[in-house]
């Protein structure tokens, strides 16, 4: 594969990246998808999604560096930042569940890169359908997710939510999508889900770039430059995607939230069966 077509697929990978991370869409699945079709073995091209998936963790850093250091204040004082130490301890617990499920699956998918993508998009969307309703019913009944003014998080929420994150090492499935599900159907809202959701992908997708480097770490550094490119890229796009759907989220009840992901998702799986590739 010559230098152009190494930077093509590394700007395609980060664009990918950039924008499905934050969407119900497998982006590690994706740039598998992509890098296969420039020559990528199938395990090479797996890995190289789990490193740059890491790169949105650069975004999500930036975005969200408020929260970050009022929760790194909270270790000092946990007291004074309440919100702070709760986010805190849902992130430890929620991490160290995810790594519990992930690495194995991890290992797994390594070895049998087995899967149906657009079937797994289908089911996700019928799963926001689900959520749709179940949240819809609630609105209904008097109990909107949506009036909660404070973000709260315990125990339970954590292991729940890491433990449905660890899944998302399998190819197909939605590390956001997955999240963002179980987060409202514990009775989050759209923006919290998604603000959740994206604080936990932080050590989540770092977690990947060293499980992917420690699985093989000359496969990685000789593609040091697809990977840079394509990391840069992703942060970028990332700003943006992240904004513009908490700005969405904002403006939008859950249950129509959710029914939007619900259409992009399932839509986006038809297309790619009825497409020929």
């Amino acid at each position: 594969m010559g230098l152009s077509q190494e930077l093509l697929a590394a700007l395609l990978a980060g664009l990918i990246q950039g924008v499905t991370e934050w969407l119900p869409v497998s982006s590690k699945t994706l740039i598998l998808l992509i890098l296969l079709t420039y020559g990528f073995e199938a395990s090479t091209a797996y890995l190289m999604g789990l490193a740059i998936n890491g790169a949105t963790a650069v975004a999500a850093i930036i975005y969200f560096r408020r929260e970050i250091l009022e929760i790194i204040s909270s270790i000092r004082s946990p007291k004074r930042s309440r919100e702070g130490f709760a986010l805190l301890k849902f992130l430890v617990i929620s991490t160290v569940v995810t790594g519990l499920v992930a690495v194995p699956l991890a290992q797994v998918s390594r070895e049998l890169i087995s899967f149906d993508e657009n079937a797994a998009m289908i089911a996700m969307g019928f799963l926001f359908l689900l959520t749709t309703i179940f949240t819809w019913l609630r609105v209904r009944m008097g109990g909107g997710v949506d009036e909660v003014k404070e973000m709260k998080v315990d125990l339970m929420d954590a292991m729940l939510a890491g433990f449905a994150q660890g899944f998302s090492a399998l190819p197909g499935i939605s590390r956001s999508g997955i999240t963002i599900f179980t987060l409202i159907l514990l009775g989050h809202g759209s923006r919290d889900s998604l603000k959740l959701s994206f604080l936990m992908g932080i050590p989540a997708t770092i977690g990947g770039i060293i499980y992917s480097y420690a699985a093989m770490p000359i496969l990685m550094e000789s593609n040091i430059i697809v990977l840079t490119i394509s990391s840069f890229t992703a942060v970028i796009v990332s700003l943006f995607m992240i904004s513009s759907l908490l700005k969405l989220s904002e403006r939008l009840k859950t249950y129509l939230f959710t029914l939007i992901l619900a259409a992009v998702t399932i839509a986006i799986g038809v297309l790619g069966i009825i497409t020929p590739h």
